[in-house]
């Protein structure tokens, strides 16, 4: 009976907008300083004379919705409601609403910051205002460059709350009210919930509670406002982010509505922090930014916004773009590892790598491209990418990929503050790779998270990039471009169990039958998922027969149709990082044959490579990162893995790449 009350009251609606103020063309939202509110492009009165208590009579109220519009040229067509927090008592709009509007907008989303009345034990009213605000947006789409069908609700501690309420009790609209705002759904299509209330019952905020619901509210009504009861097959997909040491409102509040969501097979996606109890430490900081990034690559998962509106858009370019020269010199190398190669038509060769001028993986990383025109006899290092010198940002698991267009395609992830919720994925383009001197295109940066295995030209001709998120869900993801690297979107991921969770460094096969096989690092080794239906949904992660340490391998498709793998040691018994072995299989993996050694020794590791046009096959791989800094190749044919022999006149092991020298001592810990 309350249900069918909340459906009914939203119909009796005011039938005008009062506009308080509209810019001719949208307000900045770019500049400010972080603690500043921006100026929204519009304030529009909910109700501009009287306002909906929920239970038949109405007020005088002064509900604002403060409209932020992204530039024209950044829309996506996305929206969010957003609803700030403060116990059902106050609004905390300093920190949860016009610089989270402005953020969004950043990311081409409209942001719609909502002033709801404070209930004082009327539980209908905020979630009034929160319908009329999703009408207000959706009736307004046209005009906003906004998609009726992408618009959805954000809200942070009580904010979260009256969110998750919207999502759970709505509506499609009175097709015959006088108001046209009335006739519009007030559904969210989709949530992002940041430290939610989300249930009334024992594990709620006490505060909020009272004030929403009274002092002594009835069962009935504790059971309609928990909303983790009231989830149904329509309640929209969901993104939950919650600190495990939020005392205030526990985390059981999340937890228990993903698992409602899960329950009805609702996409939920649920990140969990290590700690910043409730408000994320002051919400600034690597932990607020955390849940920012990873509810965007979310909502590109989802198809809410592409994938390039994902990517921060404070990424900053790297600092240095040029000559490996001075103190990025070969000579100045304490760390040398992780190489990729790529081979062009024409036979000239590139190959990757990171360095150091310290002995670590550490902020003073950054990438070395390095070409050979005499078949790997000589190498000249032509280019060099630092994102900061000694600052607190690093480049570093770079790869190398010819794609179908004939360009080589040099990408890198960028770090911050050892942080990988700052990953993003950057490129060079080189248009010409049969010269050393190619024109190069900018660095962009094209996604969030790493790519360090080569992407793979699917059947249909889409290019599919394996990227992925660290220790998140759906990790090994896809992110696939159908109009040869112009635009990506995510379309899918496979997800290992937590407990098992590392750096995937996955890699992709399409099988003869058309389904996709994904390989994946773990803490055990190697864990495989197959998807049937392009890459869209995963099977979940699971240990794979081939024994291997944890660390990156390499497969591949070649020319005749075989598999290339390149791992450490014998097939089924797992070894440590030693005893590179090339294997070949001619049954799309079922089964494996030969086995030809190519570097026994302790230290070796992270084999990349390709075949040529002729047939012949180069790997690539380190040797002693910060020891004898070694970036070593090799090259053999199909038949040399099949006989395991090493005295044919194609095999060449140990070829010298690059050997770095000199550098300092380890950095201290930033």
């Amino acid at each position: 009976m309350l249900r069918y009350a909340i459906r009914r009251l939203t119909f009796r609606l005011c039938p005008l907008l009062v506009l308080l103020t509209f810019l001719t063309a949208p307000a900045a939202v770019g500049g400010e300083d972080a603690g500043e509110s921006p100026d929204p492009a519009a304030r529009i009165l909910l109700w501009p004379d009287t306002a909906p208590v929920g239970d038949g009579t109405r007020e005088k109220a002064e509900t604002v919705l403060s409209i932020f519009l992204p530039p024209r040229e950044k829309a996506t067509g996305a929206a969010i409601v957003i609803c700030p927090g403060g116990g059902y008592m106050r609004l905390v709009l300093s920190r949860e609403g016009p610089v989270v509007a402005k953020w969004l907008a950043e990311h081409g989303i409209a942001g719609a910051v909502l002033e709801y009345r404070m209930p004082d034990g009327r539980p209908f009213v905020p979630l009034l205002d929160a319908q009329r605000a999703i009408r207000v947006v959706r009736s307004n789409a046209e005009a906003w460059q906004i998609d009726p069908k992408r618009i959805g609700i954000m809200g942070f501690s009580a904010g979260g709350h009256l969110a998750s309420t919207a999502g759970t009790h709505f509506d499609a609209g009175d097709p015959q009210a006088d108001d046209p705002i009335d006739r519009q759904s007030c559904r969210p299509d989709f949530m992002v919930l940041v430290y939610p209330v989300v249930t009334m019952r024992e594990k709620t905020h006490g505060g909020s509670k009272k004030n929403l619901l009274g002092p002594d509210p009835k069962p009935e009504l504790v059971a309609l406002f928990s909303n983790e009861e009231q989830v149904t097959d329509q309640t929209p997909p969901t993104f939950l982010a919650h600190a495990k040491d939020d005392v205030a409102v526990p985390p059981e509040n999340s937890r228990a509505l993903r698992d409602a969501l899960k329950a009805h097979g609702i996409p939920v996606e649920y990140l969990e922090l290590p700690e910043g109890g409730h408000g994320l430490f002051g919400c600034k900081g690597p932990l607020w930014e955390a849940w920012k990034a990873q509810s965007l690559e979310w909502m590109a998962a989802q198809g809410i916004i592409p994938q390039e509106a994902a990517v921060a858009s404070q990424s900053v370019p790297p600092e240095y773009v040029g000559a490996p020269s001075g103190p990025r010199a070969v000579t100045n190398r304490a760390f040398t590892g992780i190489p990729s190669m790529a081979v062009t038509p024409g036979g000239r060769l590139w190959a990757t790598w990171y360095a150091g001028p310290t002995p670590a993986e550490d902020h003073n990383n950054y990438v070395v491209l390095s070409t050979s025109g005499d078949d790997g006899e000589t190498w000249n290092e032509v280019l060099v990418v630092d994102p900061d010198a000694d600052g607190p940002r690093r480049a570093f698991d770079p790869e190398l990929w010819l794609a179908p267009n004939g360009k080589l395609r040099w990408s890198w992830s960028d770090r911050t503050g050892g942080d990988s919720k700052t990953d993003g994925l950057w490129t060079i383009v080189l248009a010409d790779p049969e010269s050393a001197q190619s024109p190069r295109s900018e660095p962009e940066c094209i996604a969030t998270g790493v790519m360090m295995c080569k992407p793979l030209v699917l059947s249909t001709g889409e290019w599919a990039l394996p990227v992925c998120t660290w220790f998140t869900e759906q990790s090994s993801k896809m992110i696939v471009s159908a109009d040869a690297g112009k635009t990506w979107s995510i379309r899918g991921g496979a997800t290992a169990p937590k407990e098992v969770r590392l750096f995937d460094e996955h890699m992709f096969i399409e099988r003869k039958n058309g389904s996709l096989w994904v390989l994946s690092r773990t803490k055990y080794g190697i864990g495989e998922a197959v998807s049937t239906d392009r890459g869209a949904t995963w099977t979940d992660l699971k240990p794979s027969k081939l024994q291997h340490p944890s660390a990156r391998f390499f497969i591949r498709r070649l020319a005749s149709g075989n598999l290339l793998l390149v791992k450490h040691g014998p097939l089924y018994q797992k070894t440590g990082r030693s005893h590179l072995t090339a294997y070949l299989s001619k049954d799309d993996g079922a089964t494996w044959q030969g086995g030809l050694l190519l570097d026994e020794r302790g230290g070796v590791s992270y084999p990349d490579g390709q075949q040529d046009r002729n047939g012949l096959i180069r790997v690539i791989y380190d040797f002693s990162r910060t020891g004898e800094r070694l970036i070593l190749m090799v090259s053999f044919r199909e038949d040399d893995v099949l006989s395991g022999r090493t005295d044919s006149e194609s095999v060449r092991l140990r070829r010298l790449v690059s050997k770095g020298t000199g550098g300092r001592e380890k950095a201290p810990a930033r």
